[in-house]
This record gives structure tokens, C-alpha cells and sequence, in this order.
């Protein structure tokens, strides 16, 4: 276990005896609920019990706190959570607010679409391509931001939350859903025939 300064942040929350962490609860191969066991899983969730490890020399010690998206900072500048692991673009208005330790993975913007979906060919090019069309992000998410600039014409749904927009491209409700190409990829494999 390691030593740090009595006074320090660090030595208050060894003294407390946990860590408590802000983690996505529904983001597949991120941090999810699984719902057979109820238990917590996925990377930024192996993160944080990797961070407890470190923290206090044994397992046990993280305690978990759902951060949604549109919080994630309120979780830290309010004292809800030391510290929040979420799939989080690291970007300059963002650092005014918080600090950040990474990134611990990078990532592109992608689009997804359902798999029958008549709205667009075989590819989207671009964010420009989603001009004239329905697109779910979540609420001030970077995808947000690009296609206010890159598509102005498109029609933005801005949800809470990433499987909000999943369920609302499954469903026919919107013709894309953009965000992370990493956070996609999990959403693509949980119904690998209703989107692509």
C-alpha cells in the first residue's frame, strides 16, 4: 500500500477505506450491469478496480456510483465521486472545468445506421452525409458539437444517454446514431443484425 502526505487527497480516501468512482452502468464492453449477475463489468470498470488495487494493496475497497454522460463533471466538481472513468473526449472547454489523467484509449467518431436502413448506401463518408437526416447523440457530447458544424441541416435528437440512442436507431425513430466508434462497436455487437 502506498504512503502519501497526511494532509493530501489521496491519504483521506485510504483513511475513508474507498474510493468512490463514477462509471457508466449501461455502455457495453465499457461499464455495464450485467444482468445476469448484477455485478459491474468492463474496462473502465477494470480500471477502477485496478486503481483500488493500487490504492489500498487489496480488492474491495471501489465503491461504484452510476455518472451518466450529461453529470460526469458535476460527479467530480460536486463531490459525488473522486474521480469519474468514462469513455470522456479530452477537449479545451472540458479542461476548464476538470483535470485529466490520460487518455487511457483513443477513439474516432463513427456513425451507425439500422441494418435496413434505406436512408444512406453502403457507406457515410462523413458527418456532411447526415445533412437532411434524423441523428440521436447524446446531450452535449462531441458528436453533438461536429454536427452542429459539420451538418447543419440534419436533425439532432439529443438523448441522455448512449443506449437511448441505440434503441431509438433499432426502433426506426432516427436514421443514425453518431458517437464513438468504440462505444458503437459494443452497441453493434449486442444486436449485430439490427445495425450497422
Amino acid at each position: 500500500t502506498p504512503t502519501f502526505p497526511a494532509d493530501s487527497t489521496m491519504a483521506k480516501i485510504q483513511k475513508r477505506g474507498e474510493v468512490v468512482i463514477g462509471v457508466k452502468f449501461d455502455v457495453p464492453m465499457f461499464g455495464q450491469k450485467n444482468p445476469l449477475t448484477g455485478q459491474l463489468q468492463g474496462y473502465e470498470i477494470d480500471i477502477a478496480n485496478q486503481l483500488g488495487r493500487d490504492l489500498f494493496g487489496s480488492d474491495g475497497h471501489v465503491k461504484f456510483v452510476e455518472a451518466l454522460g450529461p453529470v460526469r463533471e458535476q460527479f467530480v466538481t460536486q463531490h459525488k465521486a473522486d474521480l469519474v472513468i468514462s469513455t470522456y473526449t479530452i477537449n479545451e472547454p472540458r479542461l476548464k472545468t476538470i483535470a485529466f489523467a490520460g487518455p487511457t484509449y483513443e477513439s474516432k467518431q463513427a456513425i451507425v445506421v439500422k441494418s435496413d436502413s434505406k436512408a444512406f448506401g453502403n457507406t457515410i463518408p462523413n458527418f456532411a452525409a447526415l445533412n437532411g437526416h434524423t441523428v440521436c447523440v447524446v446531450s452535449g457530447s462531441v458528436s453533438n458539437m461536429l454536427l452542429l458544424k459539420d451538418a447543419p441541416q440534419a436533425t439532432i435528437t439529443a438523448l441522455g444517454a448512449n443506449p437511448d440512442c441505440a434503441k431509438a436507431v433499432r426502433q426506426g425513430r432516427v436514421d443514425a446514431f453518431a458517437t464513438d466508434d468504440a462505444i458503437l462497436i459494443g452497441f453493434v455487437n449486442e444486436a449485430p443484425s439490427a445495425s450497422r
